[in-house]
């Protein structure tokens, strides 16, 4: 039950922060894309974090006062990913790790974290569908050569 309570509530407070980074940038068929450039494209976190491509996407929404920030990486089904969001001058900042079994989310403000598994996010609950992981959402993306410290977990960390 506890479990439950943990997913639930971090699921609602990536699903209200999802919905502050919607950004809507539409690609017309006929824009010829440089594969070097950066590529802006919908898609939903769940699709991009169990990618098998290394990608790096960037992703920025500012709504109702409050600016969200966000930067991810995938590779073979690994994800690493930080946002910011800020409220006037005040900011919180959230990490998120997965390696393909477990997902790990974090604040630096604190030595604990929580964790949920991929089959969490497969299966999702109603309260989940709704939230970060399914809705659609920009992320400009460029390929990215991984580097393995970005998938290394913070030792000053309790995970529960």
């Amino acid at each position: 039950m506890k479990r439950l309570l943990i997913i639930v509530v971090i699921v609602t407070v990536l699903g209200i922060t999802a919905f502050f980074i919607l950004n809507t940038f539409q690609k017309t068929s006929t824009q010829k894309v440089n594969p070097l450039l950066p590529t802006t494209s919908a898609t939903n976190l769940y699709t991009l974090v169990t990618n098998k491509e290394s990608k790096k996407c960037t992703w920025e929404k500012t709504d109702k006062g409050v600016k969200n920030i966000g930067t991810i990486v995938t590779s073979e089904g690994k994800f690493s990913m930080e946002f910011q969001s800020i409220l006037d001058e005040n900011g919180m900042i959230t990490h998120m790790m997965g390696d393909g079994k477990t997902i790990y989310v974090w604040w630096p403000s604190t030595n604990e974290g929580s964790t949920l598994t991929y089959a969490d996010i497969q299966n999702p609950t109603d309260i989940m569908k709704d939230g970060m992981f399914y809705e659609s959402m920009d992320y400009t993306c460029e390929d990215w050569k991984p580097e393995a410290t970005k998938f290394t977990l913070p030792k000053n960390i309790s995970f529960n």
